[in-house]
């Protein structure tokens, strides 16, 4: 998607978050956001496109995305 195409809208961050942390054996983090395809016709198709980062107590890191 082009930052000026007509054709879609980004409306904003639809979520976040974080989970593990300190003791745990890894760090989960989070984000989402909304994203309207023909906004001229009151938007009819609307994705949720999200990545979501892993960090392990090794050293190690793995994500994931998709909408």
């Amino acid at each position: 998607m082009r930052v000026n195409d007509p054709l879609h809208r980004y409306l904003g961050e639809s979520g976040y978050g974080i989970t593990g942390g300190v003791g745990q054996p890894f760090v989960r983090v989070y984000r989402s956001g909304k994203i309207c395809f023909l906004p001229q016709l009151n938007c009819p198709y609307v994705r949720y496109p999200y990545v979501t980062l892993y960090a392990f107590g090794n050293g190690g890191w793995s994500s994931e995305v998709g909408t």
